[in-house]
């Protein structure tokens, strides 16, 4: 009797073990088309919007950033060389920015059934979040 209690139990654990790995998978969540605008209301420049997005990158500590076309940079983060990293593509007008997965090594991403872990995610929704406040706090004065 004892033993198919332990066996249950054992069980029980073994399903919340598996289930709670599953709640850490997520569909990577793209950012499309990200309006910002200056802090005075006006649209980017480009050369602005390259800032932003340059900066944000950096003060994420994203490690390479290369530009592959106008509108297009794939910023690259290593957090073990060799081993974990993710890559994104950033894609860009004055008004609007998306960020979309590329790749990604150690991060658990399943191509089968599309789904990263949330390290990823966090990582991600950090870098939209610091382009989206620089681009909006472009256009302020500088003190004196």
């Amino acid at each position: 009797m004892q033993s198919r209690k332990l066996s249950g139990v054992m069980s029980m654990v073994a399903l919340c073990g598996l289930l709670s790995l599953a709640g850490c998978l997520h569909a990577p969540r793209d950012a499309d088309h990200v309006a910002v605008a200056r802090i005075d209301g006006q649209v980017l420049t480009l050369p602005e919007m390259e800032h932003a997005i340059r900066y944000a990158v950096t003060k994420e500590q994203w490690d390479q950033l290369e530009q592959v076309a106008p509108g297009h940079y794939v910023a690259t983060r290593i957090l073990d060389p060799g081993k974990v990293y993710a890559s994104v593509d950033i894609l860009y007008t004055a008004a609007d920015f998306s960020v979309h997965y590329k790749a990604s090594a150690g991060l658990r991403y399943d191509p089968r059934q599309q789904v990263i872990g949330s390290r990823y995610q966090a990582m991600v929704e950090a870098l939209v979040e610091r382009i989206r406040d620089v681009a909006d706090e472009t256009g302020i004065p500088m003190q004196p």
